[in-house]
């Protein structure tokens, strides 16, 4: 099961979007970032991996965001 760390974070100027989940740190397209956002709303209750993925499908989310991101 996932959920989204209370520990998350996220900013964002005209040209990328920098979001801070753990000890973890990314810098990523207004696209990406708006998509992994998106998730972490998701995932404010636990999900499964499978829900997740149905997840993404289901909202055009670029396969795998999830994994590489989160």
């Amino acid at each position: 099961m996932y959920k989204t760390s209370l520990l998350a974070t996220g900013g964002f100027n005209e040209k990328c979007g920098i979001l801070g989940v753990g000890t973890k740190q990314f810098t990523l397209s207004l696209e990406e970032f708006k998509d992994a956002l998106y998730l972490l709303n998701y995932m404010e209750i636990e999900r499964t991996e499978t829900e997740i993925k149905k997840f993404e499908l289901k909202h055009n989310i670029k396969k795998n965001t999830f994994q590489k991101k989160l």
